[in-house]
């Protein structure tokens, strides 16, 4: 005896059929290919029994005073025509089956009038027909699809056996819970659970800048397709084994590795991420057909420094959080923020995550196989009718022990290949948390080799690149903020009170600097997207930076020398552009030398140069008496500690 108000899911989809009146992206088409004897009676019935079941299938939306309402419309019986399509599947038919399919998945509905969902039946050849099943979103959802191919199977092989309705009464109806939500949200217990997402999500940034193949429309659009990949047994098997050894399910795992993903794409250290929960957290909800999925924003502050494994625990804390407080409505949290609305794309998040098990789905279907009966089967057709609903969603779907990856994207924005390649590095993301979970979020490098050096520009592929430590890293930004300090330089000049063989003390300096990487390296800036600050390459092969300089003709005073020294050694260094190591020798008298090392900090700091030294000394005096045998050097552990640290 009263209006019948919508859920807070319904209105905003209302709101946005309002905003735009030629909106199919809301569509939720189906597409089944039955073979074999086909009881259309059976079928026909079947669905008019979901129909009058589930009061959502019979809803239609209108405006009363300014507020839209739910009108249920009354049980009736339904009408399905076969339609026929001549000639089979030869002759191009094919391609008029999908066309078909992808005309119907683009009905657009009017909420005002009833019916807001659409049933048709093809005969294509033979024993072969294409049903089409299309809903409006206002009415359905995913886990409402799972529960009408259950009805349908139980029914349909009820009535062409000639038994009556197996299916329990259904206790409630969809208008009932949209009842319950509007009473049961309000006053201190909607402030309560606002208030942790108020906390949770003030201060997001409004957009997370990926790097796109074409610009932003400004008004956003949901043209979309999918892309695929799998992810192999063995990498699966170490997901399970990481999630095991942490306590961590899969979905917090691959969430933490997608959230690092996408932090290096966008180059942001706040993402947020939507995440859709079912909605049906009461077991009187399970069996309805209606809306009822909600969408979580899950934000996680990505700190470079701060270890894999810690992420994903904080991770795992705050997805439990947003699951804990899942029964507020997203339309309700985003007017509470007072988010400004940008019609180019969706507010808070823009990417979208889910882990789907779809040996569970079908399951619940309680026909995993897609039998109706006995030499009848259904099998879904695949359409590129693909709408996309925010710029990126990536699904990870479980089958069994396989995981299969399916990103859905923005085709406005993306290319297919730009996130074939996200695929492949989210993949690489996943491997190296499973392996090392010790090392840092900086450390995790999306490029592999080769694609480093073509977007560094490295022509050189005997060179070997690798990341900066992080002291390194500070100080490679020191010298961008201030490229004319000299104060990150260091050396010394060592005085040597014997005769020198020029070439002899080069080779030893040589020797020594092809021992270790940090001496041979190259400073290469990553200007790109998802690239670091900086790089060091390593070549191959690294002739020294030496010079000798005859200085016995020149009478230098202590101070003079002195500050000649420092000269050399104090100095500004530009790393993208030179090297940063330096060697002479000078002379200042017979069996009077001066050995000069000059370095940016960034290569070795005063431990490394007395080793320098002390070892270049013992191997040249080791060489000028023919000592091959006792000529040595330290094994080089740069690597080691680059990883370590």
């Amino acid at each position: 005896d009263q209006e019948l108000p919508l859920s807070f899911a319904q209105q905003r989809l209302w709101f946005l059929s309002r905003l735009d009146t030629q909106n199919t992206s809301y569509n939720m088409p189906s597409s089944l290919v039955i073979s074999g004897e086909l009881d259309i009676e059976a079928l026909r019935k079947a669905f008019e029994t979901i129909i009058t079941r589930h009061e959502a299938m019979r809803t239609s939306f209108v405006e009363v005073e300014g507020e839209a309402v739910q009108v249920i419309n009354a049980p009736h019986k339904i009408e399905l025509v076969v339609e026929e399509l001549d000639g089979g599947l030869e002759n191009g038919k094919q391609e008029k089956i999908l066309e078909l399919a992808e005309e119907e998945a683009s009905y657009y509905f009017e909420l005002d009038k009833y019916p807001l969902y659409r049933i048709r039946l093809i005969k294509i050849a033979g024993n072969r027909h294409l049903l089409l099943i299309n809903m409006h979103h206002i009415i359905s959802d995913g886990w409402s699809v799972g529960v009408m191919v259950k009805e349908f199977f139980e029914l349909y092989k009820a009535y062409s056996n000639g038994l009556n309705n197996p299916l329990p009464e259904l206790k409630i109806q969809y208008a009932d819970f949209a009842h319950w939500q509007r009473n049961y949200l309000q006053g201190e217990v909607l402030e309560r659970q606002l208030q942790f997402w108020k906390d949770s999500l003030t201060g997001a940034p409004s957009l997370l800048r990926l790097p796109t193949d074409r610009s932003r429309p400004k008004t956003q659009t949901f043209n979309g397709n999918l892309c695929h990949k799998s992810i192999s047994p063995a990498i699966t098997n170490s997901i399970d084994s990481y999630a095991l050894e942490h306590n961590v399910t899969r979905f917090m795992l691959l969430l933490s590795a997608y959230q690092i993903l996408l932090s290096k794409y966008s180059s942001m250290d706040d993402i947020c991420v939507g995440v859709p929960v079912a909605g049906r957290n009461r077991e009187e909800l399970e069996g309805l057909i209606g809306f009822f999925i909600n969408a979580l924003v899950l934000r996680t502050k990505i700190k470079g420094e701060e270890n894999i494994a810690d992420l994903v625990q904080r991770v795992k804390e705050a997805a439990l959080n947003a699951f804990a407080h899942q029964e507020v409505p997203a339309e309700l949290i985003l007017d509470a923020l007072d988010i400004e609305r940008n019609l180019s794309h969706a507010p808070l998040a823009q990417v979208g995550f889910a882990l789907q098990n779809l040996s569970l789905n079908k399951q619940n279907t309680g026909n995993p196989k897609g039998e109706l009966l006995e030499g009848l089967t259904a099998e879904p057709l695949e359409i590129e009718h693909v709408t996309a609903k925010y710029d990126i969603t990536l699904y990870v779907e479980e089958a069994d022990k396989n995981i299969e990856l399916v990103a859905e994207y923005n085709t406005d924005l993306f290319d297919k290949a730009t996130i074939d390649l996200m695929l492949e590095r989210y993949i690489r993301v996943i491997e190296k948390i499973t392996r090392s979970p010790e090392i840092s979020v900086r450390d995790i490098e999306l490029l592999n080799q080769q694609e480093l050096r073509e977007a560094l520009n490295i022509d050189d592929k005997q060179s070997e690149i690798l990341p900066l430590t992080a002291m390194q890293r500070d100080l490679y930004l020191s010298s961008i903020k201030e490229p004319e300090t000299k104060k990150n330089s260091l050396g010394y000049a060592v005085e040597i009170h014997n005769e020198i063989d020029v070439d002899l003390w080069k080779q030893e300096l040589q020797r020594f600097h092809n021992g270790f990487i940090a001496l041979r390296g190259d400073y290469i800036s990553g200007t790109s997207q998802y690239l670091d600050i900086a790089y060091q390459v390593i070549p191959d092969h690294d002739p020294i930076n030496f010079e000798y300089i005859d200085l016995t003709e020149k009478e230098l005073t202590s101070d003079e020398k002195d500050a000649y020294y420092r000269e050399l050694i104090f100095r500004a260094y530009d790393l993208g552009k030179e090297k940063p190591v330096y060697y002479w020798l000078l002379k200042l008298a017979d069996k009077h030398f001066v050995a000069v090392m000059a370095s940016h900090h960034i290569v070795m700091d005063g431990v490394a140069y007395a080793e320098q030294i002390l070892t270049v000394c013992r191997n040249y005096e080791a060489a000028a008496n023919k000592n091959e045998e006792e000529i040595s050097i330290a094994d080089d552990i740069f690597k080691d500690f680059i990883t370590y640290d």
